[in-house]
C-alpha cells in the first residue's frame, strides 16, 4: 500500500539530479584527469579525488532542498543522525577519508 503522503516522482526531478550529479563530480574529476594526463597545468590539488564521489549527495541534497524546502531537509538531516550505527561502520564508510 502507498502513502499517501508521498509525491510522485517528476521526471524534471530525476532529470535535474542527474545533471547536477555530473556536473558536481566532473568538474572536480575532468580537470584532474586531464591534469594527470599532462594536458592543463595542476588547479586542484590531488585529494580533491575524494570528492568526486559526492556529487550525487550533494545533488540530492539540492534538488531535495529546490523541491520540498528547508523544513524537509532539516528533517532529513535528523533522520540521518538518529540513526544508531556501530562505529566501526562510520570508520568503513570514512576510511577512504582517513587513512587515503
Amino acid at each position: 500500500m502507498s502513502d499517501s503522503s508521498a509525491s510522485p516522482a517528476h521526471p524534471q526531478r530525476l532529470i535535474t539530479f542527474f545533471i547536477l550529479a555530473f556536473l558536481i563530480s566532473w568538474s572536480i574529476g575532468v580537470p584532474l584527469a586531464l591534469t594527470q594526463q599532462g594536458i592543463i597545468p595542476e588547479i586542484l590539488p590531488l585529494w580533491t579525488h575524494y570528492l568526486v564521489a559526492f556529487g550525487p549527495m550533494l545533488s540530492a541534497l539540492i534538488v531535495t532542498g529546490g523541491n520540498q524546502g528547508l523544513p524537509k531537509l532539516k528533517d532529513f538531516g535528523k533522520r540521518m543522525l538518529i540513526r544508531q550505527v556501530c562505529l566501526k561502520w562510520w570508520m568503513v564508510g570514512f576510511s577512504p577519508l582517513i587513512f587515503g
